[in-house]
């Protein structure tokens, strides 16, 4: 009953949907040029404007030079000011009621941001994109103004529609589809219950038939093996691109990294193999033969050529004096290299999260597989340490201490560098010198330090 209940629900709200024309995406027309020219090659409709969209149209291969433009109507559910923000590798322009509202030349991969006050209801809009080398890139964010939240989210696809739309359809589709979902998750339940009905009506018989089984731990170690094995392994085989989408799997950058719980099965299956072969043998013999193999596993294991390499975990004098100073702080270190030169930015990162360990304090740096949207803004802002942008970030996060290293810095970019600390005089003071470190503390402006 309840999964004929769902499925009728779900399909007369999917029809009703259909019927409201809010959400239905944006016009698009692509051009193979960088300049809307002639006739497009493509005309779509687009649930959203993004890097994503851009890849599918061009079947993940993207021509090296071509232009897009989108339009629609964008919905405002509540009258006030909205930042809008484009973030691209190239040119990017935001048009509202035909007012530029955003233009990102695309000079660098930042995101450029502009204002503007909107009342309740469908607001004419265009986004133009033009893409000339590299990989193409797009993003398109917006905040309303409501002296809360200060985070810029992607403009959700509710909010684009191919015409004009009231208000209330688009509250309404909104609701419709919440509505779907949850009719949808009613389906899956009620198909579930009715698929594992038979077995769990034979509960008590599948309990006595595989009593035998359950407290053996040669069957669960096996079983423990295989799945390990089965998650380890690379595609196109194993089980990993079935599991890798969960909560905490997602997490797991090498799938190689089970066979660590695989080997403890190994150890136990052996242990239990070299009980049962032994288990024959007088008790004299069997110490005898225990110490033979433990013998022969250490002279494997020293067979090995297992390569060292030297690593030098020197911690600079510059950051053992930060020690001396009173605690908490939070410290940032300077220069940072460019997160495009991945293999030099996490060594560098790393020895950063090294040089913590003279004070262990808190610090800005660190190496680490999964990587925070804000980090990566910081990282990209501190490129040009030190300016405005820079020492905000670095304010805002509460950093109290910023060591510069003059001898990691290019040949010549020192002296450009230690000029813009003079600039910056009011706001980082030089608090220690010593051999080619420095220690700046950072002085919060009198507005955020009285907030």
């Amino acid at each position: 009953m309840w999964l004929l209940t769902g499925a009728v629900s779900w399909a007369l709200l999917s029809a009703a949907r259909q019927a409201l024309p809010a959400g239905t995406g944006l016009r698009g027309q692509y051009y193979a040029n960088a300049k809307w020219d002639g006739r497009p090659l493509m005309s779509v409709v687009d649930r959203e404007p993004s890097t994503a969209q851009l890849l599918e149209r061009w079947s993940n291969e993207p021509p090296q030079t071509f232009s897009t433009a989108w339009n629609g109507y964008l919905s405002i559910v509540r009258s006030g000011r909205y930042f809008f923000a484009t973030t691209s590798e190239d040119r990017s322009r935001l048009y509202i009621d035909n007012e530029l509202v955003v233009d990102n030349t695309g000079r660098q991969a930042n995101a450029q941001a502009g204002s503007i006050r909107l009342d309740r209801g469908p607001h004419r809009v265009a986004l133009e994109y033009v893409h000339v080398a590299g990989d193409p890139a797009l993003k398109w964010e917006w905040l309303f103004d409501s002296g809360g939240d200060n985070a810029f989210n992607a403009v959700p696809r509710w909010a684009l529609s191919q015409r004009q739309v009231s208000s209330a359809t688009v509250v309404a589709a909104r609701l419709v589809e919440a509505l779907g979902g949850a009719s949808m998750i009613l389906v899956v339940v009620a198909g579930i219950w009715c698929v594992l009905a038979w077995p769990i009506s034979r509960h008590e018989t599948w309990i006595e038939s595989l009593a035998p089984y359950r407290r053996n731990p040669t069957a669960f170690y096996l079983l423990l093996t295989a799945v390990c094995v089965g998650l380890a392994l690379g595609p196109p085989y194993g089980l990993w691109r079935f599991v890798y989408w969960l909560p905490g799997f997602n997490l797991i950058r090498v799938s190689s990294r089970f066979m660590i719980v695989g080997l403890l099965g190994i150890a136990v299956l052996a242990g239990m193999g070299f009980d049962k072969i032994s288990s024959r043998l007088a008790r004299q013999r069997r110490v005898v033969f225990a110490t033979v193999v433990g013998v022969l596993l250490v002279a494997e294991y020293g067979a090995i050529p297992i390569g060292v390499q030297p690593g030098n975990a020197e911690v600079p004098a510059i950051d053992r004096w930060l020690d001396s100073q009173p605690k908490p702080f939070v410290v940032a270190e300077a220069p940072v290299q460019r997160l495009e030169n991945s293999s030099a930015f996490e060594r560098q990162e790393t020895a950063y999260m090294i040089h913590s360990t003279a004070h262990w304090q808190k610090t800005v740096h660190g190496y680490s597989g999964w990587r925070t949207a804000l980090h990566g803004q910081l990282y990209s802002k501190m490129q040009a340490f030190p300016d405005e942008t820079s020492v905000a970030s670095l304010s805002d996060l509460g950093v109290t201490y910023i060591v510069v290293h003059t001898d990691s810095y290019p040949l010549g970019e020192w002296g450009r560098v230690e000029e813009r600390l003079r600039e910056f005089s009011s706001r980082l003071r030089l608090e220690h010198v010593e051999g080619a470190g420095r220690v700046y503390s950072l002085l919060r402006p009198i507005a955020n330090a009285v907030r």
